[in-house]
């Protein structure tokens, strides 16, 4: 069994579609070879990168042929993860693949595929416009965290904070990193900043000038032991929202990206984190986590989530593959 992943990550999107791809992909190589492909492009380079150092087979196809390229290749299952698809892409890989899916967090098209896959907490409340027979897996049943991040002890909630975690994803364009740390080190002196830069940062200097006794730069950390490390943390609302919740750590969300407002939103009405609109806003609400409302908010975003949406996912697909190959389907 042969499954293709299309995805990138890099210098202009960030690597949050490589990084849930990747957790899909260790559960679909259970039972079936999968490959990756990227579009050869050097804004993507750094993703590349990535996937080869996870051992990951790579097949980077050129933009301006790369549908073409796609289609040719034989597999039992494409699995697309890019914003840069249209309807017409869905309609053309139907008819050249068994089974297609999609990885989703938008709901802007029409997603003429055999299963679609939401893994964020607002998800189930969503609806698509889809086939009849689409399989829909949506919400956190099927949340693709990592494998560190599976079974955690709950987190020991210290009486005050000392250590913060900042950590505003894979790519930093708009160097709000810089900006985040000058506001909040004015504001809390003696406050310990743990800082991770991003694989794909732009402005990784900018950081370095800032480095101190106080603001402490990581780079390629295990996120789960860092993050266990600290008392709070301020990060992007992306996918690692989900591994801080299930670490138990309290957490202030900031929107980098517009495809992270909706779950900025959710998790905020779930009392998960405290959302805020800016940079210049989190020095403020650092000083609403009191100790109650951290052991609260920790609590339970660790009874929210759990370790299995991975593996509910590749038995989800592994099934709709096997069920193609016995009785076929009308496509």
């Amino acid at each position: 069994m042969k499954i293709i992943i299309r995805a990138n990550g890099g210098t202009s999107i960030g690597m949050g579609h490589l990084m849930r791809c990747t957790v899909l992909a260790q559960e679909l190589s259970t039972f079936a070879t999968v490959v990756f492909v990227c579009e050869d492009k050097e804004e993507f380079a750094s993703g590349i990168n990535f996937l080869i150092s996870k051992n990951y087979q790579v097949c980077k196809l050129a933009p301006e042929t790369f549908i073409q390229k796609l289609s040719a290749i034989k597999a039992d299952a494409l699995i697309t993860d890019s914003y840069a698809v249209t309807e017409d892409y869905f309609d053309l890989l139907k008819d050249a693949f068994p089974v297609t899916g999609y990885i989703d967090d938008t709901n802007l098209l029409r997603f003429n595929v055999d299963f679609l896959l939401n893994q964020n907490i607002y998800a189930d409340t969503l609806e698509y416009n889809v086939p009849a027979n689409t399989t829909k897996l949506l919400g956190s049943d099927y949340l693709l965290l990592r494998e560190e991040f599976h079974n955690l002890p709950a987190h020991d909630i210290a009486p005050e904070i000392k250590n913060v975690l900042i950590t505003l994803g894979g790519a930093d364009n708009n160097n709000l990193t810089s900006e985040l740390i000058k506001e909040v080190t004015e504001r809390y002196p003696k406050l310990i900043f743990h800082v991770v830069v991003g694989p794909s940062f732009i402005h990784a200097d900018k950081l370095d000038e800032l480095a101190s006794n106080t603001v402490l730069l990581y780079s390629k950390p295990k996120m789960s032991k860092l993050m266990q490390k600290v008392d709070l943390a301020i990060s992007a609302c992306g996918s690692t929202i989900y591994e801080l919740a299930s670490c138990g750590i309290p957490t202030i969300g900031i929107v980098v990206a517009n495809n992270q407002r909706q779950i900025a939103s959710k998790m905020h009405d779930l009392q998960l984190l405290k959302y805020a609109n800016n940079v210049k806003d989190i020095a403020a609400i650092i000083e609403l986590y009191n100790y109650q409302v951290r052991y609260n908010m920790s609590l339970k975003a660790q009874r929210t989530f759990h370790s299995d949406g991975a593996k509910n996912a590749a038995d989800k697909i592994k099934c709709l593959i096997l069920d193609h190959s016995l009785f076929g389907t009308d496509k």
